[in-house]
């Protein structure tokens, strides 16, 4: 994969690459999207790993807007790093056979994040909250796709203004939620 690129991976190929029998491969990865949901899911463990973490240290709505901003800044870096990763990630958003697998993490991280939040923005209601995290976390993946095919120092204005959206958003996140709904509403 890294040699050819996540197209051009073949079960032929992991089974070459892991000296075992192709039956064997077959039988872990029996098409292409197992493979590719394989591979999605080892970067996932990681990322995920490192998102469990942070949570850890969010005491505060500015606490979350700054673990967002950081988790952020890491998630480039990796895409800078390693830019397999970067394959994977887009055909998890171009494959219409991976993108319910996607979808599912997302709203599994959003989750994550809303469980942390919830009790200490209590006034902001859930699906509120976790429409705001999804949406954050999408942004941060194609922002961070792009910024990486730009020259450094493209990029990195575009992560600081990205950072500074993090921000500007939360705090306008918590400003509606202590208005009163548009006609008792809170959409």
């Amino acid at each position: 994969m890294r040699a050819k690129g996540l197209p051009q991976t073949t079960i032929e190929a992991v089974a070459a690459q892991a000296d075992v029998p192709l039956d064997q491969a077959q039988a872990a990865f029996p098409d292409p999207v197992a493979l590719k949901l394989a591979l999605a899911q080892r970067y996932r463990g990681a990322n995920n790993d490192i998102f469990l973490f942070a949570l850890r240290e969010i005491a505060s709505f500015d606490d979350a807007v700054h673990m967002l901003q950081k988790a952020f800044e890491s998630y480039f870096e990796v895409f800078v790093a390693d830019g397999t990763t970067r394959d994977v990630w887009t055909d998890l958003l171009m494959d219409r056979d991976l993108r319910p697998s996607n979808l599912a993490e997302v709203v599994k991280n959003a989750a994550q994040v809303c469980d942390v939040l919830q009790p200490i923005v209590p006034e902001i209601s859930r699906a509120r909250l976790a429409t705001a995290v999804e949406m954050m976390i999408h942004m941060s993946d194609t922002i961070a796709r792009w910024a990486a095919m730009r020259e450094p120092q493209a990029a990195r204005a575009m992560l600081d203004e990205f950072k500074h959206l993090i921000a500007l958003y939360g705090a306008d996140l918590q400003a509606r939620s202590r208005r009163t709904p548009l006609l008792g509403t809170d959409t």
